[in-house]
């Protein structure tokens, strides 16, 4: 695009999709389908894009552009084409916006080479780009949608296993950058990586996490692997992993009960709300979280821990130097209503729980989070049930405050300070 549309576009995309000053046919067609384009420039764009975008009328013919704009299928378009320079307004409201970082499902950067066009692609309703509306998209259209950022950063973290049918060359197994056994303990460290070791479109310096997120995503070949394991084991704090199981949560929202957003859906928000305000105050309306990990999935190593392990949740608080309280939340198990968006689809119009009444298994376990509090781990053990496909805990304050809450990461943080299940086994003596 030139710089007008440019600036315009980019109040909605990440500004990487315009490195290049280039947008693909995909990633432009999405933008007018939303309503970022007025009713001008796109009587504009087909004199432009028909031929590079292979556009075809009803049919199967193709499409030409009439003079003064509109396209038909027969008639010539003008001689020379428009340039597209005018600043078009935001109208209608966009219904799906390119909120993502750019990824592709060969890994970081743009596809090398084009992926397969007769391969389906069956994508889950929550991991789903906006285009996807039957469940399902072919290799190289969800590329596209991916490097248009219209994939959140969860469905990107899970294109590895269609690296190999969808063509991608020199795929590589994930691993771990402390080497089998262990784990790192410092997420935040940072470590510098010579010429021969880095990877392609990552900064030669990067934390530990980001390293390890890359190689778990299989963007490491092994003898980067086989070297990180020595280099990364002081400034990343790796550790013997202890014996258990470390979950990652699989859904998570904010529910209001009540005010102006009782109505709205928080799925994929980055951070979720506890905060139990006076009924009719809009500034601190009550609300409560939910967060979701899978447990079926998992039976088989939750079965190895024999007993039963003690179980806790995890989570990242988002800290707030402004504050200057103690607050004590509450936490237990509850059943949410059978629905195919999950969890994740509700609003609090949907569905509202009170403590302790709705907890499942009727314990409910409390926590202390200060101003600086950055992550809280609290005892549910007894709250899982393993024969369970799921478990969902609700995270609530149970005593009214005209105060604002607390949020807590979600697992669409981009630093990955997810919730976290951790499950370890009861020795006996």
């Amino acid at each position: 695009p030139d710089a007008d549309l440019k600036d315009v576009l980019s109040e909605y995309v990440p500004p990487e999709t315009f490195e290049d000053a280039t947008l693909t046919c995909a990633t432009l067609e999405g933008f007018c389908q939303s309503g970022i384009c007025g009713k001008e420039l796109c009587d504009s764009i087909p004199q432009v894009v028909n031929e590079p975008c292979g556009c075809t009328a009803p049919g199967g013919n193709p499409t030409t552009t009439a003079p003064g704009g509109g396209s038909t299928g027969g008639a010539s378009g003008p001689t020379e084409p428009p340039t597209i320079s005018l600043a078009p307004t935001i109208s209608p409201a966009p219904t799906y916006k390119a909120n993502w970082n750019p990824c592709g499902i060969c890994g970081v950067g743009p596809t090398p080479n084009p992926l397969r066009d007769d391969v389906p692609i069956e994508i889950p309703d929550n991991l789903a780009p906006p285009q996807v509306k039957d469940g399902s998209a072919m290799c190289d259209e969800l590329e596209e949608y991916c490097q248009g950022g219209y994939c959140p950063r969860l469905t990107c973290n899970n294109l590895y296993p269609i690296r190999e049918i969808c063509g991608c060359p020199n795929f590589n197994t994930p691993c771990s950058i402390c080497g089998a056994g262990k784990e790192l303990t410092n997420a935040g460290g940072t470590v510098t990586l010579e010429a021969a070791l880095a990877i392609s479109g990552f900064p030669p310096t990067i934390t530990c996490s980001d390293l390890q997120d890359a190689c778990s995503r299989g963007y490491c070949d092994g003898s980067r692997c086989q070297a990180f394991s020595g280099l990364v084991q002081d400034a990343c704090g790796c550790q013997e992993a202890a014996p258990g199981l470390t979950i990652e949560s699989s859904a998570d929202t904010t529910l209001y009960r009540d005010g102006p957003l009782v109505d709205d859906n928080f799925g994929t928000e980055d951070t979720m709300l506890a905060q139990n305000g006076p009924v009719g105050n809009e500034e601190v309306a009550s609300s409560f979280a939910l967060v979701q990990f899978p447990i079926a999935e998992n039976k088989a190593v939750i079965d190895s821990l024999k007993n039963e392990p003690t179980s806790l949740l995890c989570l990242h608080h988002v800290q707030n130097t402004e504050a200057d309280r103690v607050v004590t939340y509450s936490v237990c198990a509850v059943t949410p209503p059978d629905l195919q968006g999950g969890i994740e689809s509700l609003t609090g119009a949907d569905v509202t729980y009170a403590m302790p009444a709705d907890c499942a298994t009727g314990d409910v376990s409390n926590f202390d989070v200060s101003p600086n509090t950055e992550q809280i781990c609290v005892d549910v053990t007894g709250m899982v049930d393993k024969n369970q496909e799921f478990v969902t805990f609700m995270i609530d304050n149970m005593n009214e405050s005209d105060q604002p809450g607390d949020r807590f990461y979600t697992r669409f943080d981009s630093e990955r300070r997810f919730p976290e299940l951790r499950m370890y086994p009861v020795f006996e003596l």
